[in-house]
């Protein structure tokens, strides 16, 4: 018999060292709105440890980021321009790619988006 599709592609998908598409979650923060003595959660970027929105999205490690943060302005109805993408405390740059901060286990993985100024 014929070898299906979907099992076509996950080999082509291994042999090229991607890792097939996996849904992760990114909690949307509120960005702060006044600078202010006190302190506030995230590196004093988010008013609140509350999410705004939750959004899936199926990715995989050699996404790049920036394209990451266009799905998540999509979803979200926000500026892609106005986006932050955090990830265990880093600010993840548009140019890399998700296998370039290591993550080798996407169905682990939460990643925070900050709407900025």
């Amino acid at each position: 018999g014929s070898v299906p599709d979907s099992a076509l592609q996950f080999s082509q998908a291994q042999a090229s060292g991607a890792m097939p598409k996996h849904a992760v979650t990114v909690k949307m923060l509120a960005p702060v709105t006044k600078k202010g003595s006190a302190a506030t959660p995230y590196w004093n970027l988010a008013s609140s440890t509350q999410a705004t929105n939750m959004v899936t999205l199926e990715v995989d490690n050699t996404m790049q980021v920036s394209e990451m943060i266009n799905k998540v302005a999509d979803a979200s109805s926000t500026s892609a321009a106005k986006l932050k993408l955090i990830l265990f405390g880093c600010e993840l740059q548009g140019g890399r790619t998700l296998a370039s901060y290591g993550i080798d286990n996407l169905n682990d993985v939460l990643f925070h988006a900050l709407p900025v100024a």
